[in-house]
């Protein structure tokens, strides 16, 4: 009777050891998949203000707040989060990028604990000024033949 429960007991403790780096490397992997999204998030929002904005004086100021305001607190396991943002003309290009650390002899074995997490985003500056006032024209002309 005895020697059952041993049995059971030797049997777990082998099970455990696979399982439990199983639960930990599913966890660990979740908080990468959670701060890959909200840098790509971050990224596509700042981009979208960025476009909102254009030709507002305070631009800069405004995306330079809201950069340091959308990584601040929100990554898991993130560290290092960087932004970076590019204003031209015709388009807005936002990238995120940090060091997901993962701990363990392994994975310092392999990538020195650290996996990169880059997201970028980019977005083009549309000026529809000019095409509303010639769609504007043509209805007054189309307006003017008819009457």
């Amino acid at each position: 009777m005895n020697r059952a429960r041993g049995s059971f007991t030797v049997e777990a403790s082998l099970l455990m050891t696979i399982i439990i780096p199983v639960l930990t490397a599913l966890i660990y992997g979740s908080f990468y998949l959670h701060d890959s999204a909200v840098m790509q998030g971050a990224a596509c929002e700042l981009a979208a203000m960025a476009g909102n904005l254009d030709g507002d004086p305070d631009q800069e100021a405004l995306l330079r707040d809201k950069k340091e305001e959308l990584l601040r607190g929100r990554l898991l396991g993130t560290g290092q989060g960087s932004v970076s943002l590019t204003v031209t003309v015709s388009e807005v290009q936002v990238s995120c990028e940090g060091n997901f650390y993962i701990p363990g002899l392994v994975s310092r074995l392999l990538s020195q604990n650290l996996v990169p997490v880059e997201k970028s985003w980019s977005r083009k500056l549309y000026h529809p000024a000019e095409t509303i006032r010639r769609i504007r024209g043509f209805k007054a002309l189309a307006d003017a033949a008819k009457g």
